[in-house]
């Protein structure tokens, strides 16, 4: 089975072979390859789901919480696309879990819960880096400022409609769209916190060891 690594591998090479890429470009353009290759069979899937599942209008207006945000704040990243996949499903389990049983009373306290819970994690924490590709201190703000903006704007669109449209199901995908990406984005901060910590230990002990 031919992975997406060598996939993106071969249209790098093919483009530099017509002279469209130079050969310092190579890497860039195979890992963004990569991404877009792994974006496109996760969609393709996704899609597959959603029209097996019978929720196609639920899942765009998720999409339409996730996708944007996610772009611009990053989130959790698996250590390969098979694993990406699986987390991927597993979240949209949870979503057709949530838009199925939520009593519809109940829809807008949660909606608003969501967007604030998710609010604050964005402009706290965001970007998360994939370890794959580091940012740049001019990156990082970057993604920050535009990740709190595009929140910030999510939020004033969402809540008014919230209030006027209270049990209205596409918002609520919505709001769970972008409560997806806070949630990714807390578990990728978790992450690198204990991964932080692990080292800083393991550096601990191997002078602990030097002294002895």
């Amino acid at each position: 089975m031919i992975s997406l690594c060598a996939c993106a591998k071969k249209i790098s090479l093919i483009l530099m072979r017509y002279h469209l890429i130079e050969k310092e470009e190579k890497e860039i353009y195979t890992y963004s390859f990569e991404i877009l290759l792994a974006t496109v069979l996760n969609l393709i899937i996704l899609f597959a789901a959603t029209f097996t599942t019978g929720k196609p209008r639920e899942t765009v207006c998720f999409l339409i919480g996730f996708i944007p945000i996610r772009g611009l704040a990053g989130g959790y990243h698996a250590k390969t696309h098979f694993r990406c996949l699986l987390i991927l499903m597993g979240i949209y389990f949870v979503f057709l879990t949530a838009i199925t049983f939520v009593p519809m009373e109940l829809r807008m306290i949660i909606n608003i819960m969501c967007i604030l819970v998710s609010f604050f994690i964005i402009f706290l924490f965001s970007p998360a880096e994939d370890h794959n590709k580091p940012l740049s201190a001019s990156e990082k703000l970057f993604y920050r400022r535009r990740s709190r903006i595009a929140v910030l704007i999510y939020a004033a669109v969402i809540i008014p409609l919230i209030v006027c449209f209270k049990t209205n199901i596409f918002i609520f995908c919505i709001s769970l769209g972008v409560l997806s990406v806070a949630c990714s984005l807390a578990a990728a901060r978790i992450r690198s916190y204990i991964l932080a910590n692990s080292h800083q230990f393991n550096a601990r002990k191997e002078k602990l060891y030097e002294n002895f």
